[in-house]
This record gives structure tokens, sequence and C-alpha cells, in this order.
């Protein structure tokens, strides 16, 4: 994109190769090690004594540096032994570098840092035939010479590039002034050789900043050319589509200078510059097989403001002072565009909806600030929020993308309308074709709209089922079944996707859902409970490999989900209902395969997961596999002699006595207010406790009571200090222990009657 608007702000600069200007040499002091603070203009003496501290000057030839006076004559200082103070360089050179970085047209927002490479002085027959410089730093666009005062004849430096030339010489004075200039890198230049007197300069590496494009093209005044070969390379690079599920269509956006209206909107009233660029860009789009169209683009800048606050702020802040006119706007918090009243190639109005560009093609060359806003809204401090201001623009935009992406485009901007023409197509049986070209163009950016939102999740994969049984090709209907998760399976598309499966097969059918474990996150263990539907709904013996592939899926996720999770047993517990049916729905599945070892797993897993599946709430799965044809084998028998002297041994104690006040959970918390609680419960006796603790004890014992889910009544008396906490033991302990002594006997009849 850097390379794109750097060739789009080519169009309006008179850039040259070559730049220089002359500065005063006041207030800029060079020290030079052995030599001390240079004087200028540079007399004799001082010239001597820097080139005691010089060596002969190398050159670079290919990977090589070389030392040849036939080619190369001049002392070098080493850039080690020169000291030039930064405040006084930043005061003196940054006004010239901004000055150097628009004369060489180089990108606006880009910026040049100078990394001094050496101090030069040619004596008398000193010169430098021609050359190109070679690269010394890593982002080096340009050369800058700083020619220090001093009286020489010769010496002239000569630039040349594509049949131009500059010759830069220090001017004459009579006052000492610093004669600068800058050129690109690749020029081929020269310095003649000097006759008289001795030419010292400094020598500077020109670094380009907060640039991400290539540097040889800045040189190009082709710009047709140059911006043709940017777009080419920018719709040919796939960075920004890495995300399937969020990936979109490229496009590129190009917010014109001036300001248009709906009327005022067209190819034809298009304005200065915004003219030039359009057509170039037009005939570009033509080369590259690009479609392009015009928009209104509604811009929306939000600015932080700075505000000066006086003795009187905190006045002001308690009034809720906001005042416009004395903010100030520092920087852009957040931009946003959005696309209306959109014209095609052919000057028409297209009826698109309106469309909130992506940041990441929008590119404009000419800022808000040229600009008058139509609307403006100021808001003051907002809680930890500083003053902002936002800001309304009317600007237009051409665009452009791939007119391979046609479709992926509409199916982007608006896909109500999208969905619809896929509706018609589908009802006609002569589209088949059509329809498969479209969707295969659109498959890549299914993802947005199979996560558009919740609210139409369920339709849209309903939507995506039906148009993969129609079209009934196997790799777009992969692709765009791909773009959703395992929630996909639902109550109401089971038949849907079970019809998929018989259509496209066993291994596409496989492939798919290997697509959809990768996207389970680590900490996401989800059952899909309509998978046991499709295993119990498939073909025995023709589906085999697909049902053994949702019940190892289904078996590892129950195993995952439904691990005791101790920091909140009440949760846990409350939880339990839940997890049984799990089972019971996992059983009927798992029966429905004839999977012996499936069969057998599961009753073992069951047996020593007691925290999870209490012995009394197993009495219909323990029926389903006693009825099954593998009542007989091992790990069935376990599991029931499991249930039964479990509960057995819990009959046998006999009904609760009416006066019975214990309590048998106990707290998850070894404290000593932990064990005196664990003591009141197990008190037969005891229906109070009143305690008088401070508040962080007291706090502590509620938050164990309600976690383990204890059933204490808890209340706070504020009477005296410190406060008392009264818990009170449910008056349905008895009610509860009895109708779970009477279930327990059903169950053991239950069992015992299915044996």
């Amino acid at each position: 994109m850097d390379e794109v608007k750097a060739a789009l702000e080519a169009f309006e600069n008179d850039a040259s190769f070559f730049v220089n200007t002359d500065v005063s040499t006041k207030d800029f002091d060079i020290k030079v090690s052995q030599v001390g603070e240079l004087n200028y203009p540079l007399q004799e003496k001082q010239i001597a004594e820097l080139i005691a501290q010089a060596k002969p000057a190398l050159f670079g030839w290919k990977d090589k540096t070389l030392l040849d006076e036939k080619v190369r004559k001049v002392w070098q200082v080493p850039k080690n032994k020169v000291k030039i103070k930064a405040k006084q360089w930043s005061k003196k050179f940054t006004k010239v570098l901004e000055e150097f970085k628009q004369g060489l047209g180089l990108p606006k927002e880009s910026r040049l840092e100078a990394d001094l490479h050496s101090l030069l002085v040619y004596e008398p027959g000193c010169f430098f035939n021609g050359h190109r410089d070679s690269e010394k730093a890593d982002g080096m666009v340009a050369t800058m010479i700083v020619i220090l005062p001093t009286e020489h004849t010769g010496g002239e430096l000569i630039i040349e590039h594509d049949g131009e030339k500059h010759s830069f010489t220090a001017k004459k004075s009579k006052i000492p002034k610093l004669h600068c200039g800058a050129f690109y890198a690749d020029c081929y230049h020269e310095v003649k050789e000097v006759t008289s007197g001795y030419r010292v300069s400094l020598t500077y590496n020109l670094i380009l900043k907060n640039y991400e494009g290539v540097l040889n093209e800045f040189l190009n005044k082709d710009f047709d050319q140059r911006l043709k070969t940017s777009l080419k390379k920018y719709f040919d690079n796939d960075d920004a589509l890495e995300n399937r599920d969020l990936k979109k269509p490229k496009k590129f956006i190009y917010l014109l200078d001036h300001q248009y209206t709906e009327s005022s909107l067209s190819w034809d009233l298009l304005k200065n510059t915004d003219r030039f660029r359009v057509d170039s860009l037009i005939k570009i789009s033509k080369a590259l097989n690009l479609s392009y169209h015009l928009a209104l683009a509604d811009m929306r800048e939000t600015w932080e403001c700075e505000m000066d606050y006086d003795e009187y702020s905190s006045y002001r802040s308690n009034r809720n002072y906001n005042d416009q006119e004395e903010a100030e706007p520092s920087y852009i918090m957040d931009t946003e565009v959005v696309l209306k009243h959109w014209i095609g190639q052919d000057g028409k109005k297209i009826d698109m909806q309106d469309f909130a560009v992506d940041n990441a093609s929008l590119c404009y060359t000419g800022d808000n600030e040229m600009l008058e806003p139509y609307n403006s809204e100021f808001e003051g401090w907002c809680g930890n929020y500083g003053n902002t201001l936002d800001r309304w623009y009317h600007r237009a935009a051409i665009v452009l993308w791939k007119k391979e992406d046609y479709y992926a485009v509409m199916f982007e901007v608006d896909v109500e309308t999208f969905m619809n023409k896929i509706s018609l197509l589908m009802n006609d049986t002569n589209s088949l074709q059509e329809l498969q070209t479209i969707l295969e163009s659109v498959s890549p950016y299914w993802g947005r709209y199979a996560n558009e939102n919740e609210d139409t999740s369920a339709a849209n994969i309903k939507n995506t089922l039906d148009i993969a049984t129609i079209i009934n090709n196997t790799n777009i209907s992969k692709n765009l079944l791909a773009a959703y998760t395992f929630k996909s399976f639902i109550k109401n598309n089971i038949l849907n996707w079970i019809t998929i499966i018989k259509l496209y097969g066993e291994s596409w059918f496989l492939e798919l859902l290997e697509i959809y474990k990768k996207k389970i996150n680590s900490h996401d263990k989800y059952i899909v409970p309509y998978f046991n539907k499709i295993i119990i709904e498939l073909e025995v013996g023709k589906y085999q490999k697909i049902q053994q592939w949702l019940l190892k899926f289904q078996y590892s996720m129950i195993v995952q989900s439904h691990r005791m999770r101790y920091e909140n047993p009440a949760q846990y517990k409350a939880l339990e209902k839940k997890r049984v049916r799990d089972i019971e729905e996992f059983t009927d599945a798992i029966l429905s395969t004839n999977n012996a070892e499936g069969v057998a797993n599961l009753a073992l897993y069951l047996i020593k997961s007691v925290n999870s599946y209490p012995a009394l709430s197993l009495d219909t799965v323990c029926e389903k596999f006693l009825r099954s044809d593998f009542k007989n084998s091992l790990e069935i028998k376990a599991l029931r002699d499991h249930i039964l002297s479990t509960l057995s041994s819990e009959y046998e104690k006999g009904m609760r006595s009416e006066q019975d006040q214990s309590i048998l959970d106990k707290p998850n918390c070894k404290c000593s207010d932990c064990k005196a609680l664990e003591c009141f419960l197990i008190d037969e006796a005891l229906s109070e406790k009143i305690w008088a603790m401070a508040e962080p004890r007291r706090r502590h014992a509620e938050d164990v009571i309600k976690r383990v889910g204890i059933p204490l009544d808890m209340k706070t008396d504020t009477s005296g200090r410190p406060y008392k906490l009264v818990l009170t033991k449910s008056n349905d302990l008895y009610k509860t222990a009895k109708n779970r002594y009477l279930l327990i006997g059903k169950v053991l009849n239950k069992v015992d009657a299915s044996t």
C-alpha cells in the first residue's frame, strides 16, 4: 500500500533526483579529534590538521572495497572522530531534511534520517570518478553532501539521471554558509578534480523511515508505469487473507482530494488532480483486469484533543465545561469510512448497500485538513476518556478489485442481495453451472457469512446445507461447510447433515470433521449432542468409519468436560442431571453400532467416576445395557454390581430418624473455622449455630457453604460486636432423606428386575 500511495502522490509533485539549499554556519559547531572546533571559513592550517587525522578513502566495487587513486583520490576522516551537538544538528537540519524529502518526491508520511558517513578533504589533484553509491544501510534512499565554506576551485559534484544532469558546487558568499545537496543513491555522479584550494565536505546516508515499499521506484517519472507496478504488487500479495473465517476479497479504495455530492459525483465531473489520477487508475485497471467503481465516502475522524486549563479549570470541570473552540486536536484516535451511492463503470448508479471500509484497503493522498467538515461534535472529559472531537466529511472514492472477485465483493458488501440471487439460481435447474461458478469464487470468503451473528447462524447453516445438496460438487461444498464448526450440528438440521453424508460419502465427511476438530479451542470441551442422532440414523456397516469417529470424539469430550471441578462442588452437583442425560444419549448411540469395545470402556468409566455419576443416577443407563446384547459381558455385570452394592449398602442402614439433624456434606477447606463448621454439620442434635466472628472469617464461612452447596440458611446478626453468623439447618433434611431412601428401593428393584 505504501508504494501505491507514493506513486499517487507523485502525480502532484515536481520532484527531482537532486535538491540543494544553503544553511548558515551560525551555531553549528563541528569538533574533530586532535583538531578541535572548526572555524569558518576553514583555513589552510586547520585543513592540514584534518588531513593528518585522515586516511586515503576507499571505494566499493561489486562486493569488494578497494584503494585505487586512479579511481578515487581524497582524504577521509572517520566519523568516530567527528562530533556535532545533537541539538545544533536538529535545529539546523530538521527543516532541511523535510525540504529534501519533498524535493525528492518521497512519500508525505515518511521521514528522513541522516547518518554521518565521513568527513572528506579534497586537496589539489583530488577527485572521484563517476560511480553509483552502494547501499550502506538498510533503507538508504539518498546521499547528502554538506560542503563546508573554504576557498577552492574545481571539485564540482556532477549528478546524472535519465539524460538529465545537475552540477553542484559551493557558491561564493561574503557570509560563510553550509552548501547542502542531496541526490538519490542510485544516481550516477562524480567529483571533478580540485584545481586549487581545499574542498571539505560531510557525507551522510539518508535513511527513509515510516515507509515499507521498495526504494528504487522514486526516480520513475513514468507515473502510469510506476502506479501499475505498485498496484499489481498490491493485488498479488495475499498478506491480508490469513484468517479463513475473517477473509475478505482484496480491494483498493482511494479517497479523492475533493468533496462531492450525489448530484456531482460522475466520471465526467471529477476535479483537477482527481481527474488525472482516476484516468490513470482506470487505464491501469483495464490492463490488470480490475473492476472499478465510484462511490461517495462519508468519513468520520475521532481526534484526541488537548486543552489549556487555567486556575479556573477545577470550576470548569465541576460545571462540565466543554468548549470546542479551545480544543486543539493532537492525534487521530479512530477513522471510519462508509461508502454509499455507488456508480458503475458505465456511469450509472448501482443499487448496493452502504459499506463500512476496512482501513487496510484505504488509501488517500489528501488529508482532511484541506477540507471543511460538514459536521463536528466535541465531547469533554468522560470517565477515563479525555476530550474528543469528531469530524465528518463528504468525500468520494474510486474502488478497485479483481474482476474474478466480483461476486466475492458483492457477497461482502450486500450479503442479503447476494443470497437472494443464489436462491433464484438454486430454483432454476438450467443455472447449475452458473451457480457453481459463483459459489466457487466466494467459497474462500464464506466464513464471514457463517460467522455473521448468532441470531442468523441457524438459518445460515441451513441455507449452506441446502446449497451443498443442490450443487452436488465435493470441493465447493466442503469449502463452504468448512467455514462452520461443530456447533453447526443442531436439532433442526440433522436430517440435512445425513443427506449430505449420503450424497458425498464417508471420506468426504471425515475430512470435514477433521477440519472442525482443529477449530476446537484447548479450553472448549464441547459435546455435540446431535452426533448421537447421526450415529443412530446412519446405516450400520455402511458408514462404520464415521460412526467410530463420532463415538471416539463424543467419548473424549464426555471424559474431559465431565471431569470433577473441585473449585465449585455446588455448581458441579447442579449439572449432574445434564451429565447423566449426556451419558444416556451416548449409550443409545454406542449400542446402535454394536461396538463391544466401546460398551466395555463406557461401563468401566462409569464405575470409576463415582463423583460425576452417582450410582443412584445410573439406573436408566444400566437398564439400557442389561436389555442389550451385551448384558452378559463382564463390564456390564461389573456396572450392575457396582450400582447394587453401593445402593444396597446405603439402603440397609434404614430410614433416617426424624430427629436426626446431621448433614453429610463436608467443607472443602481444612482451616480451624471449617473444622468447627464440620463438627456442627455432623452433630445429630444441633440445628442452629450462632457464631461470633469478624467479617473476613464470616465471609469465608459463607463462601465455603455456598461453594459446597451445604443446605444451611445463613443470616448475619448485626447486634453487638463482632457480628454473629447464624446458621440454621434446613427443615427439609428428613423429607429429602426419606425421598432418597424410597428412590433407592425402587432403583434396586428396577436393576434387579432387569438382570
